[in-house]
Parts: C-alpha cells; sequence; structure tokens
C-alpha cells in the first residue's frame, strides 16, 4: 500500500511537471528583476485570486503558516505554489512546502561538497527549527531536481543540443574540439576506465522472490527516471552480458600458487556469498585524459564484469567512431606494458 502511494505521487508530479517547470521560470524570471524579496515570497492579491491556500513553509530558519493566493490561470495548487516560490511536499492536497531558497542553498552546497549529505543538511534544519522534516524535504527536492532536469531538457531543444551524443561529443573541449587544419593524431581520443565498489547499497530482498535469476528487493519503488545521457543504462549494459555471467577476457596464471588454497579470506564461495548482500555494487567510470567523466554505468548485482567496459567502449565508438585509445586502470595496475589492451 505504501509502495503504491510513492508511485502515484510521483505519477501525479509528473503529469504536473510541464506546468511545474514553466511556474518555476516564472518566478524565477520575477526572482533575478528584484521584484519579490520576501523572506516567504509570495505574490500580493490584486483581487483577481480564486481562492487562498494556506500551508506550513519550511525555510533556512524560519518555519510558519503562510497563506497564497490561487488564480484562474493556474493550473494546478502546485503550481500556484511554484508560482510564488515554494515546492510543495504533495501534488494534490500539500500541507508544507519548503522554500526554492532553502532548496538551492543544499543543492548548491551538495554540487560543491557530495560528501554533505542530505541527512546531514536536515538535521541541522531540524536542530535549527526543532521539528521533524526528514520526509518532506525528500520530496520536495527530489521534484525540485526534475524541474531543474526538465528545464535543461527545454534548454537543450532550444539550442539544438538534444541529440542522444551531444553531451558526450561536447564533455570536454579540449578532447572532442577540432581546429581548422589540425593534424590527424594516432588516437583521436584518450581515456580510461575502471569499477569502484565505494557506492554500495544493500539489497532488502523479499523471501523466497527470484525473477530473471535476481532476487527482487523489497525497497520503495519510486517510477523516476535520470535525466542525464552520462549515465548507460542497465538495459543497455545487459546487452553486453555472456551467457552464463562468464568474463570473454579469462585470468590467465602462468605462474600458480600453491597457497592459494589455503587463503580463507579469498574464497570464492564466501566472497560471493560477502556480495551477494548488495543490489549496487558501485559504478563504473569512463573519464577523458584531463580527468572529465565520460560516461558511468551502475553495477547492479556483479561485480567488474566484462560487459561494463564493453557497454560504454560501445558508445564512445558510437559517438567518436573509431581511433581511439582507452585502457583499464587495473591493466595499467597488473599488466606488464605489452600486454596492456587498448580499445
Amino acid at each position: 500500500m505504501h509502495c503504491n502511494c510513492i508511485l502515484r505521487r510521483n505519477e501525479a508530479f509528473d503529469q504536473q511537471l510541464p506546468a511545474l517547470t514553466q511556474a518555476y521560470l516564472c518566478w524565477s524570471y520575477t526572482w533575478t528583476k528584484g521584484k519579490s524579496r520576501e523572506y516567504f515570497p509570495k505574490s500580493a492579491d490584486d483581487g483577481n485570486s480564486v481562492t487562498s491556500w494556506t500551508l506550513h513553509v519550511i525555510d533556512v530558519y524560519r518555519a510558519e503558516k503562510v497563506t497564497f493566493s490561487v488564480w484562474a490561470s493556474d493550473s494546478f495548487i502546485t503550481s500556484a505554489l511554484m508560482h510564488q516560490g515554494i515546492v510543495p511536499c504533495s501534488p494534490i492536497h500539500p500541507t508544507a512546502a519548503v522554500t526554492i531558497g532553502l532548496l538551492e542553498l543544499f543543492r548548491i552546497a551538495w554540487l560543491r561538497s557530495p560528501h554533505f549529505s542530505i541527512q546531514a543538511f536536515i538535521k541541522t534544519l531540524c536542530d535549527l527549527q526543532d521539528r521533524y522534516l526528514s520526509r518532506q524535504f525528500s520530496i520536495a527536492f527530489d521534484l525540485y531536481l526534475q524541474i531543474h532536469g526538465h528545464v535543461d531538457s527545454i534548454v537543450s531543444q532550444v539550442l539544438q543540443q538534444d541529440s542522444e551524443d551531444w553531451q558526450l561529443k561536447h564533455t570536454c573541449a579540449a578532447c572532442t574540439y577540432k581546429l581548422t587544419d589540425e593534424p590527424e593524431l594516432k588516437f583521436k581520443l584518450l581515456y580510461a576506465m575502471d569499477g569502484n565498489d565505494s557506492l554500495k547499497c544493500v539489497l532488502r530482498c523479499l523471501p523466497d522472490e527470484i525473477a530473471d535469476n535476481h532476487r527482487l528487493s523489497r525497497d520503495l519503488l519510486t517510477g523516476q527516471v535520470l535525466m542525464s545521457s552520462r549515465y548507460v543504462s542497465c538495459e543497455y549494459v545487459n546487452k553486453f552480458a555472456m551467457a552464463g555471467s562468464k568474463d570473454p577476457i579469462p585470468k590467465v596464471d602462468s605462474d600458480p600458487n600453491p597457497c592459494a588454497g589455503c587463503w580463507k579470506n579469498m574464497d570464492d564461495t564466501k566472497t560471493k556469498k560477502i556480495w551477494g548482500v548488495y543490489d549496487e555494487t558501485g559504478i563504473f567510470m569512463v573519464v577523458c585524459r584531463h580527468g572529465t567523466c565520460l560516461l558511468i554505468a551502475d553495477m547492479v548485482q556483479s561485480g567488474k564484469r566484462a560487459k561494463y567496459p564493453l557497454a560504454t567502449v560501445s558508445k564512445l565508438m558510437a559517438a567518436f567512431g573509431d581511433g581511439l585509445g582507452g585502457l583499464g586502470l587495473e591493466d595499467l595496475e597488473t599488466c606488464e606494458p605489452s600486454n596492456q589492451r587498448i580499445f
């Protein structure tokens, strides 16, 4: 039941997203011109409002009940509130909302320092305002990020930068921008790729529920889709999965170690059980020679399998063609120069 509530809430927000985005753009334009600089920004009632709406508004240092006007031109209650600078926590009958200024403060701080978690920020607000805000702030921030993504997609369409590989082709100007009469290089693009297992997510599975040889998660579905061409989808990655989950590049051990069978911490059975508790085991990333991120793939219920480099290399070749020079960082660490693989 709770899962259905979350899905229905997000589906309702998705239906209202165009109106919310337009309202956000109108508010941003008004705020930039300096017409509204109040602590709780709201439009003045000029007598043309249809009704009013009172709800609990949360800002950095204050949280109080504020009454807002709703006009006939507003498609939804949520868009009427967005016109006045607050993001609602419910799509139908909001009783709480967060100011855009507070959400933007956390977004900028989080981009500046990704280690600054949303939990730490919410606990700071709770200490300042002596109230519980975790669920409300998370809902409003997710909606705020969706609106930002929708605005970015609109801008990309207007600038004709919405093709599938446009972002990838223009991520690093030093690598992808070609000068007039520039001599051809042996490798038009140099990149490195590797997987990292520091971003893990524990799989809270349902008992005796298995589908497609994977245990089903008991985590609540949100229905939200990440709007970025930089991330390689799991569906695309799985196209390169091998039957039986075998790596097509087997490891050859020319000098077997007689002590390997005595290492209990390297027991494959125990290792599989340990990794089996995770749903997401990390990310697989591709960066150019200047350290700019090109592609990211989420490693789901698996380790560093060959499907991740195969999928990302396929994406790169589809965008840039041949003549690419790439190397896995693990090869740099473990292989001799003659054994390094160039893609």
